[in-house]
Protein backbone atom coordinates (compact mmCIF):
# COMPACT_ATOMS: atom_id res chain seq x y z
CA UNK A 1 0.00 0.00 0.00
CA UNK A 2 1.20 3.22 -1.14
CA UNK A 3 1.15 6.05 1.80
CA UNK A 4 0.00 9.79 0.79
CA UNK A 5 3.10 12.01 1.08
CA UNK A 6 2.82 15.05 3.54
CA UNK A 7 2.58 18.26 2.51
CA UNK A 8 3.34 21.15 4.37
CA UNK A 9 1.27 24.21 4.43
CA UNK A 10 3.01 25.88 1.31
CA UNK A 11 1.49 22.45 -0.42
CA UNK A 12 5.05 21.34 -0.97
CA UNK A 13 6.19 17.71 -0.42
CA UNK A 14 8.70 17.80 3.20
CA UNK A 15 11.87 15.66 2.54
CA UNK A 16 13.69 15.10 6.75
CA UNK A 17 17.46 15.02 6.64
CA UNK A 18 20.62 14.67 8.52
CA UNK A 19 23.74 16.51 8.51
CA UNK A 20 25.86 13.58 10.39
CA UNK A 21 29.71 14.92 11.42
CA UNK A 22 32.33 15.29 13.76
CA UNK A 23 33.16 19.03 12.65
CA UNK A 24 35.30 18.63 10.22
CA UNK A 25 33.94 16.14 7.63
CA UNK A 26 30.09 14.62 7.16
CA UNK A 27 28.40 11.94 5.63
CA UNK A 28 26.76 11.88 2.25
CA UNK A 29 25.24 9.36 0.36
CA UNK A 30 25.27 9.36 -3.65
CA UNK A 31 21.99 8.63 -5.17
CA UNK A 32 21.90 5.86 -7.57
CA UNK A 33 22.26 6.93 -10.98
CA UNK A 34 22.81 10.28 -10.25
CA UNK A 35 25.26 12.87 -10.94
CA UNK A 36 25.16 14.79 -7.53
CA UNK A 37 25.90 13.25 -4.10
CA UNK A 38 23.50 14.14 -1.25
CA UNK A 39 22.66 14.12 2.87
CA UNK A 40 20.42 10.71 3.92
CA UNK A 41 16.86 12.09 3.54
CA UNK A 42 13.68 11.48 2.70
CA UNK A 43 10.19 12.28 1.98
CA UNK A 44 7.86 12.13 4.56
CA UNK A 45 4.89 9.64 4.45
CA UNK A 46 1.42 11.14 5.82
CA UNK A 47 0.73 10.49 9.41
CA UNK A 48 4.39 10.08 10.22
CA UNK A 49 6.21 12.58 12.82
CA UNK A 50 9.37 14.92 11.30
CA UNK A 51 11.72 12.57 13.82
CA UNK A 52 10.18 8.81 12.78
CA UNK A 53 11.16 9.98 8.70
CA UNK A 54 14.38 10.84 10.16
CA UNK A 55 14.57 7.82 11.86
CA UNK A 56 13.27 5.67 9.44
CA UNK A 57 14.86 7.46 6.16
CA UNK A 58 18.44 7.24 7.60
CA UNK A 59 18.38 3.95 8.49
CA UNK A 60 16.79 3.01 5.07
CA UNK A 61 19.74 4.63 3.20
CA UNK A 62 22.78 4.01 5.84
CA UNK A 63 21.53 1.25 8.42
CA UNK A 64 22.38 3.64 11.02
CA UNK A 65 20.04 4.07 14.03
CA UNK A 66 19.77 7.04 15.10
CA UNK A 67 17.13 6.27 17.66
CA UNK A 68 19.52 6.09 20.15
CA UNK A 69 21.23 9.65 19.21
CA UNK A 70 17.94 11.49 20.27
CA UNK A 71 18.78 13.01 22.64
CA UNK A 72 22.16 15.11 20.54
CA UNK A 73 19.88 15.93 17.32
CA UNK A 74 19.85 19.54 16.51
CA UNK A 75 16.74 20.73 14.16
CA UNK A 76 18.21 22.72 12.01
CA UNK A 77 14.92 24.19 10.50
CA UNK A 78 12.82 23.78 7.34
CA UNK A 79 14.90 24.91 4.23
CA UNK A 80 13.29 25.13 0.43
CA UNK A 81 14.71 23.19 -1.88
CA UNK A 82 12.48 23.19 -4.97
CA UNK A 83 9.31 24.83 -6.12
CA UNK A 84 7.70 20.75 -4.91
CA UNK A 85 9.96 20.18 -2.13
CA UNK A 86 11.02 21.69 1.44
CA UNK A 87 13.80 19.62 3.85
CA UNK A 88 13.76 19.41 7.56
CA UNK A 89 17.26 19.46 8.42
CA UNK A 90 18.85 17.90 11.78
CA UNK A 91 22.31 18.01 12.76
CA UNK A 92 24.47 15.34 14.37
CA UNK A 93 27.86 16.28 15.94
CA UNK A 94 29.74 12.86 17.20
CA UNK A 95 33.29 12.24 17.80
CA UNK A 96 33.41 8.50 16.60
CA UNK A 97 31.49 8.91 12.88
CA UNK A 98 29.97 5.24 11.94
CA UNK A 99 32.37 3.28 9.00
CA UNK A 100 31.43 3.31 5.81
CA UNK A 101 32.08 -0.25 5.50
CA UNK A 102 29.00 -1.29 8.06
CA UNK A 103 26.18 0.72 5.46
CA UNK A 104 24.35 -0.75 3.12
CA UNK A 105 20.87 1.05 1.76
CA UNK A 106 17.54 -1.29 2.07
CA UNK A 107 15.08 0.83 0.18
CA UNK A 108 14.54 0.61 -3.48
CA UNK A 109 13.66 2.99 -6.78
CA UNK A 110 10.76 2.37 -8.43
CA UNK A 111 13.02 0.15 -11.10
CA UNK A 112 14.65 -1.55 -8.11
CA UNK A 113 18.02 -0.62 -7.88
CA UNK A 114 19.10 0.58 -4.23
CA UNK A 115 18.10 4.31 -3.63
CA UNK A 116 21.76 5.17 -2.47
CA UNK A 117 24.46 3.22 -3.87
CA UNK A 118 27.89 4.52 -2.32
CA UNK A 119 28.97 6.69 0.64
CA UNK A 120 31.48 9.21 1.91
CA UNK A 121 32.59 11.71 4.46
CA UNK A 122 33.17 14.97 2.79
CA UNK A 123 34.90 17.54 4.39
CA UNK A 124 32.52 20.85 4.42
CA UNK A 125 35.26 22.86 2.38
CA UNK A 126 34.36 20.58 -1.13
CA UNK A 127 30.79 20.83 -1.88
CA UNK A 128 30.82 21.35 -5.75
CA UNK A 129 29.23 17.56 -6.03
CA UNK A 130 26.23 18.92 -4.35
CA UNK A 131 23.08 20.67 -5.70
CA UNK A 132 23.34 24.85 -4.98
CA UNK A 133 20.06 24.17 -2.79
CA UNK A 134 21.91 21.70 -0.35
CA UNK A 135 25.27 23.41 -0.90
CA UNK A 136 23.29 26.41 1.28
CA UNK A 137 21.88 24.15 3.89
CA UNK A 138 25.35 22.49 4.58
CA UNK A 139 27.13 25.89 4.95
CA UNK A 140 24.12 26.68 7.20
CA UNK A 141 24.79 23.75 9.38
CA UNK A 142 28.41 24.02 9.03
CA UNK A 143 28.63 27.32 10.81
CA UNK A 144 25.85 25.81 13.40
CA UNK A 145 28.07 23.28 14.86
Amino acid sequence: MMLRRYLTESKKLLSVGIILTDGDVFLAVHPTNKSFWDIPKGLQDSLESIEATLFREVWEETNIKLVKYKNKLRPLGKFSYSKEKDIFAYLLKMDDLPPINKMKCKSLTRMGFPEVDKWKYISFDKLGMFKPKMVTILRYARNEI
